[in-house]
């Protein structure tokens, strides 16, 4: 990690006075006595009076000094320091480096490369358990091969960890530290202001969610879980909330030169399940009339039905299918397999509680929170959102109370590595007839709760409508996977499902014209 050449460079660009653009001299400092600080640990401290070591010392005094001066740096001063002590063998080391300081962009373009590359192999390798290991085996001093594996799977695991550490740092660029009384608010103003311009948020089409996410839908480096009892339509709200994004989306038009990519990753169904709910609820098609036009109509054409409309908006959605207990690793190798082709807009993860992080975790509930951790690092690393669900505990099948944290199941540390979590439960009265469509129609009736948000309000909620079927034909089916957000009047009751005033908000093709296109009606 350090070279002769490199401390000859980091020397330079130290005794230089002058400040340029590209290179932060206090980040620079950082940044060496991490290199310094590991070289030290795998060398041990230099006790040969060579030209590298003689570098190398002088280097450290420069460092220090530059510090304990904090930011008033003056040359004739620190010749002075070093002129006197142990030090003062050192100062011809820097002569040349005082006197004639380089002033050319180019220097410190280049410096800021080779200074890059190490910080990150340095930044990877800071676990001293990673340089025992690598030592040890380099050594050949083990006696225990078994042991020795454990240690090498531990050590790559760390290393994995510490690349992915550092490449969030990375895309936080320099909005990691903010002197409020001296510091530069650009780059922080920057990214505040960018929330709020279009073409930088994903709406997701229901009100309720709009009230609670303070840029009106969501935003890039977040992470968003939906919790809901089994069955409850954890997976098809996600569905419908992609597809709401796919549909209401609006790039800028410096975003236009790669087509938009929604992705959606499901170890929960697999690829024939989750297309016909896509289908269906994108097309408010009920999943009667689905297999019915599959089985008896040789026009039915899903694949130019959805290639022509996905074509119109210039954007795609990818469903990728992943086995349980996949490594969450899985899923960043997925969007870094298309990150150069798209504009990677939002990522959709059925589900949480399906993915692993390490096979050596035996406590699955550490092993949940390090997953919910690694998807909300790829989300801040890629910017972009990452929407993904969770199966909550017994008392989330509680009808009466109130939707709560403590529902959350095998591990809060779920809760707290989300900006976003909203609960879907059934209500106390699981149906209500609605007017939908120009029909009546018999709706199952979701509880749709905040019960977290970081950057807004918390309790939130309304009635999700899943219509099922015709009141006046209850034999026909209209069910498609579709979540109509409805308009509440709670008529002195803490439960909208107790209450007969539910208007569905809902601008879609009557699922009624399709059922009496089809015959079935």
């Amino acid at each position: 990690m350090l070279s002769e050449g490199f401390i000859d460079q980091a020397l330079k660009a130290l005794c230089n006075n002058k400040e340029f653009e590209n290179l932060n001299i206090n980040t620079a400092i950082q940044q060496i006595k991490l290199i310094t600080n590991i070289h030290f640990d795998v060398h041990g401290e230099p006790d040969v009076a060579s030209s590298f070591n003689q570098k190398l010392a002088a280097l450290t005094f420069v460092i220090a000094y530059r510090e304990k001066t904090n930011g008033s740096y003056d040359k004739d001063k620190l010749k002075e320091s070093m002129a006197v002590g142990k030090y003062s063998d050192l100062l011809p080391v820097i002569a040349e480096c005082l006197e004639n300081p380089p002033t050319h962009e180019e220097f410190f373009k280049d410096f800021q490369r080779n200074l890059t590359h190490r910080y990150r192999l340095s930044y990877a390798l800071s676990n001293r358990n990673i340089l025992e290991t690598i030592k040890n085996l380099d050594a050949g001093d083990y006696d225990d091969a078994e042991e020795l594996v454990m240690n090498w799977e531990g050590a790559i695991q760390e290393l994995y960890n510490n690349i992915k550490d550092f490449r969030k740092l990375e895309s936080l660029e320099d909005m990691t530290e903010l002197d409020l009384a001296n510091g530069d608010y650009t780059s922080i103003l920057r990214r505040l202001t960018v929330t709020d311009e279009e073409g930088s948020t994903i709406p997701t089409g229901y009100r309720m969610l709009e009230n609670a996410l303070p840029a009106g839908g969501f935003e890039r480096g977040r992470l968003y879980i939906i919790g809901g009892t089994s069955g409850v339509g954890k997976s098809a709200l996600m569905i419908n909330l992609m597809n709401n994004g796919v549909e209401l989306f609006k790039a800028k038009e410096t975003d236009k030169e790669k087509p938009d990519l929604h992705l959606y990753i499901t170890a929960e169904n697999l690829i024939h399940e989750t297309l016909e709910r896509y289908y269906c609820s994108l097309t408010n098609t009920s999943t009667e009339t689905f297999k019915n036009k599959l089985s008896n109509d040789k026009t039915f054409n899903i694949e130019k039905d959805i290639k022509s409309k996905l074509l119109k908006l210039n954007t795609n959605v990818m469903i990728k299918y992943i086995s349980k207990r996949s490594s969450v690793q899985k899923i960043e190798d997925i969007i870094r397999e298309h990150v150069g082709d798209y504009n990677i807009r939002s990522v959709y993860v059925d589900y949480l509680d399906l993915l692993t992080y390490s096979k050596t975790q035996d406590l699955r509930r550490l092993d949940l929170e390090d997953v919910t951790m690694a998807l909300k690092n790829i989300a801040v690393e890629y910017d972009l959102p990452v929407i993904t669900a969770t199966q909550l505990n017994r008392a989330g099948y509680d009808r009466i109370g109130s939707a709560d944290l403590t529902q959350m199941s095998e591990s809060m540390g779920k809760v707290n590595n989300a900006d976003l979590i909203v609960f879907l439960q059934r209500g106390q009265n699981e149906h209500s007839d609605e007017f939908i469509n120009g029909a009546n129609t018999t709706c199952r009736l979701i509880r749709g709760t905040v019960v977290k948000n970081r950057n807004g309000p918390t309790g939130e909620s309304c009635y999700f409508l899943s219509p099922e079927k015709l009141v006046s034909r209850p034999d026909i089916s209209v069910f498609s996977y579709k979540f109509i957000e409805s308009r509440i009047t709670l008529s002195g009751s803490n439960d909208p499902s107790t209450s007969s005033n539910i208007q569905a908000q809902n601008n879609d093709k009557s699922i009624v014209d399709e059922s009496i296109e089809m015959g079935l009606l």
